[in-house]
């Protein structure tokens, strides 16, 4: 497979919670290394976030953006600078299950940080539909 972001991320945003998932290339490895990490919404729990990202590289984030809870993520990360902002939406990836389990959604929007036809750049104006 054909490394497009070699550190990426996904985030799984939620009211009360992000889960989120980078994606490491590693030298010589077919599968990135996947670090996991769960943060509150609150204020000092995004700024918790964009420091997790910055330690590990990250320059490429998908976050799932079907409500409005991505906003503040967005605003955030976007007032740290430095990452290009990418969203998915959820329903569009689904395998018709219902029901992801607590990681899937994270590894989702993180394959959306390499550029896919479903994927769209963020903007703080009117919500992804």
């Amino acid at each position: 497979m054909e490394v497009v972001a070699a550190r990426c991320a996904g985030l799984d945003v939620h009211k009360a919670t992000i889960v989120a998932c980078a994606l490491i290339a590693q030298e010589g490895r077919a599968r990135p290394r996947k670090e996991y990490a769960t943060f509150p919404t609150t204020a000092a729990g995004l700024a918790s976030l964009a420091a997790w990202l910055k330690g590990l590289g990250v320059e490429q984030v998908g976050m799932e953006a079907t409500g409005v809870y991505w906003r503040p993520v967005y605003a955030v990360l976007e007032a740290q600078g430095g990452f290009e902002l990418i969203g998915a939406n959820a329903q569009a990836h689904q395998d018709g299950a219902g029901a992801q389990d607590r990681h899937q959604g994270c590894r989702v929007a993180g394959h959306a940080g390499a550029p896919r036809p479903d994927a769209q750049k963020l903007h703080p104006g009117p919500a992804l539909s």
